[in-house]
This record gives structure tokens, sequence and C-alpha cells, in this order.
């Protein structure tokens, strides 16, 4: 339990933000960065490789204003984009809900100018998609299902760890009450479908809710198979 407590702090007492002022150019880039449109016109999710000077001038072309970055440093700093960035580890026992507190209200400042943010961890995966999700659940009135639903189809690689999605159920639980998704979910009621209520079974027993090896063993297939659901859902209604 010790370790828990070490590895759940997310320090995010060393954000940065960095202003520059240089015009924004409009020539167009050679180069091709994982960009992922979540909000058109306003939110983008990638990894950092979209931070790199090989692609800065696809920032610059798509209009980007604002960087966030979630535990890890833009590999190069852009003139003429603001540089915002908030620690995270990618682990089950990492905090997540100051860090989203912080990331909504920068967030919200860059809609606020009529500006665009690029959210981005590392590889564009866990982080920066659960820290959006949180601000799709908070200031756009999404449940989780419909926040995961925009970012997959985003990003066909997103996938919040365990410890993530564990938060963000209790996010929506608390924005949402009955109209949200209980903290430990019907496996039934998450995808709609399916035979494996023997997950959800062995969730409610005593002895394993009592061990975190095997809780978290469970909640891996039963989050697992629920992001599953959700990204064949999204296959076919291409």
């Amino acid at each position: 339990m010790a370790r828990k407590k070490k590895q759940s702090d997310p320090a995010i007492s060393n954000t940065t933000t960095t202003t520059t002022t240089t015009t924004t150019s409009k020539s167009t880039s050679s180069s091709k960065a994982p960009i992922s449109t979540v909000i058109p016109d306003f939110l983008f999710l990638a990894s950092v490789s979209a931070t790199s000077s090989e692609n800065s001038q696809l920032l610059l072309n798509t209009g980007i204003t604002d960087v966030l970055s979630v535990g890890k440093s833009p590999l190069f700093r852009q003139d003429g984009i603001t540089y915002h960035r908030l620690s995270l580890q990618d682990n089950q026992w990492a905090s997540i809900l100051a860090v989203a507190d912080e990331a909504c209200k920068i967030i919200e400042s860059v809609k606020s100018l009529k500006g665009k943010v690029l959210v981005h961890c590392f590889a564009g995966i866990s982080r920066s998609p659960s820290i959006i999700a949180a601000y799709l659940m908070k200031s756009e009135g999404m449940t989780l299902r419909q926040s995961l639903e925009a970012l997959i189809r985003a990003r066909d690689q997103v996938k919040p760890n365990t410890g993530f999605l564990r938060q963000l159920f209790d996010m929506e639980k608390e924005l949402l009450g009955n109209k949200g998704i209980p903290s430990i979910p019907s496996f039934k009621r998450l995808i709609g479908y399916g035979s494996n209520d023997t997950l959800e079974q062995l969730l409610q027993d005593p002895s394993i809710r009592e061990d975190d090896e095997s809780r978290n063993t469970l909640e891996r297939a039963l989050f697992g198979s629920w992001l599953e659901s959700i990204r064949l859902a999204q296959a076919s209604s291409k």
C-alpha cells in the first residue's frame, strides 16, 4: 500500500506556461504529424512527435495557438504558440483529478479567446486522452462513453489505463449522478450486449474487492472489453 501512496501524487506544482509572439506563417509543410481532431477548429489530440521542429509548420498551418503537454515536455517550442505543461505519470495509481481541473481551466481559457489547443502526452494513448475525456465531461456535458467515442473516433489508439478509467467513471458519477454509469458498472449496461456478467459478479465478491491485484486484473479485463466494444461500434458505423 505504501507504493500506492508514493505514486499517486501528480505533482502539478511544476506546471509552466511559455508565451511567444512571432507572427504565424501560412506556408505548407511536407511532413505529416499525427494530429487528431476531437472538436473541429478547437481541440486536438496527438503524441509528442507532433511537437517536433519538423512538424512546427503543420501546427501553425492548423492554426494551433496553444499546446498543452501532459507529463511530457514538447520537443520544440515554436514562436507564435503558447505552451503549458502539467505533470502526470502514466500508471494506474496516479491521480488525474487535480491535473484534470487545471487542464480544464487552460482549455477553457483557450476557448474563450477563440484559440485552438493541441493536447499531447508521450504516445497520445492514455494520459492526454484521459485529460480530454475529463474536459468533455466537465465542460461539454458528455457522458464518459460519449467522450471516449469522440476520442476513439479521432484517434483509434486511445486506451486510458485502468486507474484513469476508474477515476473517470467516478468523475462521471459525481457529475451526472444517476444519469452516469455506476462506479462498478454492469458489463451489459456498459456495452449493451454480451454475456460476460461473470466479470461483474467477481468484482462484487468481497474477497476480490479486498485483493488489489485480483481486482486490478479483472478491471483491466472489464474496461478492456468495454473499450474494444466502443472501437468495434465505431468501425461498424464507418
